[in-house]
């Protein structure tokens, strides 16, 4: 009833409706990235003190996140000490450097063998962590090695 008798009042309201829901629904994606970008950054950190954790996939995820999210996040990352070269080789031709690339396979080897030693693993965990590391570290070596970090 009231959209025939005032037909120019509803339009403008669906659209704006329209455009509060889009404008909404891009807000909670950038959060969302937003929030997995600390998330991803937090464990690189991590790994730069726990051998254990690889530090170049978290950074890389992390710069990807903050690209989505945040210019002066995504910005801030690059112009770091200690990740802005890790992710300029990255982003010039997907290289990652030779120790890191030692560090990594031989951090992923280690916590195989610690896990496989020390607790009580399902035959199937150890058959699929150890296709998953294999996989993991095959792709980190099939990288272009990129010239050497300097801290």
């Amino acid at each position: 009833m009231a959209g025939r008798m005032y037909p120019n009042l509803i339009k403008p309201l669906h659209i704006t409706l329209v455009y509060f829901a889009s404008e909404t629904m891009e807000n909670t994606v950038r959060l969302f990235f937003l929030l997995a970008g600390h998330a991803f950054l937090v464990l690189a950190i991590v790994g730069v003190f726990l051998p254990i954790l690889p530090t170049t996939p978290f950074v890389i995820a992390a710069s990807a996140c903050y690209m989505r999210s945040s210019e002066r996040f995504h910005a801030m990352l690059h112009k770091s000490k200690w990740f802005g070269p890790m992710l300029e080789n990255w982003e010039r031709d997907r290289s990652i450097s030779l120790r890191s690339k030692i560090v990594a396979v031989g951090m992923i080897g280690a916590s195989l063998i610690i896990s496989f030693a020390f607790f009580s693993i399902p035959l199937f965990a150890m058959i699929s962590a150890t296709i998953a590391c294999g996989a993991v570290s095959l792709y980190i070596l099939t990288r272009p090695t990129g010239p050497p970090i300097h801290s």
